[in-house]
């Protein structure tokens, strides 16, 4: 007995337009009541189609993510940004939050409005702030300190601090921080926690 193949349906073309937003909600309500799914597939994979609304709140407040984009703090970076977004924190992150138009007044916005600015330092990550006086790294720190921001810095076990650092930074040597232990992460990352909401 021949069963006949189900069709496929442009269901975007079939339904009206108060369908459309009926078929989005249901099937946001149904992400959100699954197992977990990784934070970084549901932004780009599945945002471009329901929309930004769809996103869990986010209501632990905004945290600004600062590293550097050319080493491996990146890496690192990466990897803290999927871990507070799993715990419901809005992280700025350039790479996913920067706009067309001014990068500086997009930075300077996001680290205003943050809870807590996240540095993250590996090693040799602050050398190029003493030579080069328009470092971004350098004038994220700076902003963070003129606005009196929550600072939490993150280092690798490889991350030394250099000899000299500009005087506009240098107390960032003396702010206590989060040794990062790839072995025990989810305690780093508490740790972190802690810090922010202190």
């Amino acid at each position: 007995m021949d069963t006949e193949r189900p069709k496929i349906v442009e269901m975007e073309n079939e339904l009206e337009p108060t369908e459309v937003v009926s078929c989005q909600s249901t099937i946001a309500r149904t992400i959100s009541k699954a197992a977990p799914i990784n934070s970084w597939y549901l932004r780009f994979s599945i945002t471009p189609f329901l929309g930004q609304s769809w996103l869990p709140n986010r209501t632990r407040g905004k945290i600004f993510l600062s590293y550097r984009r050319s080493t491996v703090g990146k890496i690192f970076a990466t990897a803290i940004e999927q871990s507070l977004l799993n715990k419901n924190y809005d992280v700025f992150m350039d790479v996913v939050n920067l706009k067309s138009g001014g990068v500086q007044l997009q930075f300077e916005h996001a680290i205003e409005n943050c809870k807590a600015f996240v540095l993250v330092l590996t090693r040799g990550d602050l050398n190029r702030c003493l030579t080069n006086e328009k470092d971004w790294v350098k004038r994220e720190i700076e902003e963070a300190f003129s606005l009196e921001k929550r600072i939490v810095p993150v280092f690798t076990d490889n991350f030394r601090w250099p000899i000299k650092m500009p005087v506009s930074i240098s107390q960032i040597q003396f702010v206590n921080g989060v040794p990062w232990n790839h072995e025990y992460k989810i305690a780093c990352i508490q740790r972190l926690i802690n810090f922010i909401e202190e």
